[in-house]
C-alpha cells in the first residue's frame, strides 16, 4: 500500500513537468495491476478500506488518494461497475456526510456539516469520482414526468453509451434518505472546489434534474438558500451552476424559472425560498452588490433563454423597480474622466456596490429590455383599444340595422292600414249602388 501511494506521489510530480505523464503513468500502472485480476482486485479493496481510517485522519492529504480513485472511475462502464461492486459509492457518500441522523423534513437541512468548508476544498477529486459513476447510471426510470419531445442538452462531459442499472446507494443518496445532505455538500462544493473540479458536478445535477421535479426541488433550494445567505463574493460560482440548470430545456423549465424568479413555498415543510427580484428589492440597502449581481444574473439569463426572458416581462413592476434602482446607482456613483474602471463587482469583497464596465454593460442590457417590455405594453394597450372600437363600431352598425328594420316595418304598417282603410271605403260604396238598384 505504501508503495501505491509512493506510486501516487511519481504521478503528481510528474504531471507537473509533463501533462501528458499523469495519463501514462496511470495507464502503465492500471495496466499492470489489471493483468492480474485478483491481485487488482485485492488492491481496490485495501484503497477502499483506508476510507474508514487512515483518510479520515489524514484528510488534508487526501487529494492524491480521490485523485487515483477517480481517474479509475473515469475508464469508463466496467471500472464504474466494478467500483459499484466494490461498495465504493456508499462508502464514499459516508465519508463525505457522516451517518444519517434522525431527522425531520423541517430539520434535514439544519443538520450541521461533517467537514468545514477549509477541509473540503481537498474533496475536489472526491465530488468528481462520485458524479463519474452517477454519470454512469441509467435515471430515466425515476423520472416524474414524461420527456415528450424534449432531449437532455449536450453536456460537457458526454454520456456513456451504455448505462448501469441505478445501485440502491446512489437512489438512496439522489431521491432518498440522504438526498438533501449529499445534494447540498455537492451545491457547497461548487463555490469550494476548483472550478474544473465543479464541471462534473454540473454535469452530474443537469443530468439528474432533466424530467426529475423532485431531484429539481432539492438542488433548487440548496441553491436558493446559498444565493440568499453567502457573502457577495462567492456568488459566482453558485450563479454559474443555477444559469446552467435553468437553461436546460424540458417539461420542467418553466417551472424552476418561476421558483428562482418569483418564489418557492413548501407548504409541507412551512418553507419559503425568495425569489431572485424579492432578493433585488430586500438587499438594495444593506447589502447593494448582491442585488446587482442577481440583476445581472437574469440578464444574462434573459438573453440566452427565451422562456426565462417570457416570464420575465410578465413581472413589469418588480423588473421597472429593478432596472431604475441600477439606474439610480450607476448615477450615483460618479467619477472623473481620468478615473480607470475595475471590471466587475465580482473583484471586491465589500458589499457596497460599484461603478464598474461591466455594470455599465449590464445596465445597457436591462434598459433594453424594459424597453421592449413597455413597447410589448403599449402594443397590447394599442391592441385592446382597437378591438374596443371595432366592438363599438360593430354594435353601431347592428343598431342602425336594428334601426332601418323597424323603419321599413313601421311603413309597411302605414302602407297595409291604408290599403284595408281604402278597401273598406270601395265595399260601402259597392254595398250602396247594389242597393239602389233593388229600388229601381
Amino acid at each position: 500500500m505504501l508503495l501505491i501511494l509512493r506510486s501516487l506521489s511519481c504521478l503528481q510530480v510528474c504531471s507537473e513537468n509533463e501533462l501528458s505523464c499523469e495519463h501514462d503513468c496511470l495507464r502503465v500502472f492500471c495496466t499492470f495491476l489489471v493483468q492480474s485480476h485478483k491481485m487488482f482486485s485485492d488492491v481496490m479493496q485495501l484503497l477502499l478500506d483506508m476510507l474508514k481510517r487512515e483518510v479520515l485522519d489524514n484528510c488534508k492529504q487526501s487529494m492524491q488518494y480521490f485523485w487515483l480513485l477517480s481517474s479509475y472511475a473515469q475508464m469508463g462502464t466496467k471500472a464504474c461497475a466494478h467500483l459499484f461492486s466494490k461498495n465504493c459509492f456508499h462508502l464514499l457518500v459516508s465519508f463525505l456526510i457522516g451517518q444519517s441522523p434522525p431527522t425531520t423534513p423541517t430539520t434535514e437541512e439544519l443538520q450541521p456539516r461533517r467537514w468545514s468548508s477549509l477541509q473540503a476544498r481537498e474533496f475536489g477529486q472526491l465530488h468528481m469520482t462520485l458524479s463519474t459513476l452517477v454519470m454512469h447510471c441509467d435515471v430515466s426510470p425515476y423520472r416524474t414526468v414524461a420527456a415528450g419531445l424534449h432531449k437532455l442538452s449536450k453536456l460537457h462531459n458526454a454520456l456513456p453509451e451504455s448505462l448501469l442499472k441505478m445501485p440502491e446507494d446512489v437512489h438512496s443518496a439522489l431521491y432518498g434518505a440522504d438526498s438533501v445532505r449529499y445534494i447540498r455538500e455537492v451545491a457547497l462544493s461548487c463555490r469550494e472546489i476548483d472550478s474544473c473540479d465543479t464541471v462534473a458536478n454540473v454535469d452530474m445535477l443537469v443530468y439528474c434534474s432533466f424530467c426529475n421535479e423532485t431531484f429539481s426541488l432539492i438542488i433548487l433550494r440548496q441553491i436558493m438558500n446559498l444565493y440568499v445567505s453567502i457573502a457577495s463574493n462567492e456568488l459566482k460560482p453558485i450563479f454559474d451552476v443555477l444559469y446552467q440548470l435553468l437553461l436546460l430545456e424540458d417539461p420542467l423549465q418553466l417551472f424552476r424559472l418561476r421558483c428562482v424568479i418569483d418564489c418557492y413555498i413548501d407548504k409541507e415543510r412551512s418553507l419559503l425560498l425568495k425569489g431572485m427580484l424579492s432578493v433585488i428589492k430586500e438587499s438594495h440597502l444593506t447589502d447593494s452588490r448582491r442585488s446587482y449581481q442577481c440583476i445581472k444574473f437574469l440578464v444574462n439569463l434573459a438573453s440566452k433563454c427565451p422562456v426565462a426572458k417570457d416570464y420575465l416581462m410578465q413581472t413589469s413592476s418588480s423588473w421597472h423597480w429593478a432596472v431604475n434602482w441600477l439606474r439610480k446607482q450607476m448615477t450615483d456613483h460618479c467619477w472623473t474622466p481620468t478615473t480607470v474602471l475595475p471590471a466587475s463587482n465580482e473583484d471586491f469583497s465589500r458589499k457596497s456596490f460599484q461603478r464598474t464596465i461591466s455594470a455599465q454593460d449590464t445596465l445597457a442590457e436591462a434598459t433594453a429590455l424594459l424597453t421592449e417590455l413597455e413597447n410589448k405594453d403599449q402594443l397590447s394597450y394599442m391592441d385592446v383599444s382597437d378591438l374596443e372600437v371595432t366592438e363599438i363600431t360593430e354594435m353601431e352598425s347592428e343598431e342602425t340595422a336594428v334601426d332601418e328594420a323597424l323603419e321599413q316595418t313601421c311603413e309597411m304598417a302605414s302602407l297595409a292600414t291604408a290599403v284595408v282603410h281604402t278597401t273598406s271605403k270601395e265595399s260601402v260604396n259597392v254595398t250602396k249602388t247594389i242597393g239602389l238598384d233593388e229600388i229601381d
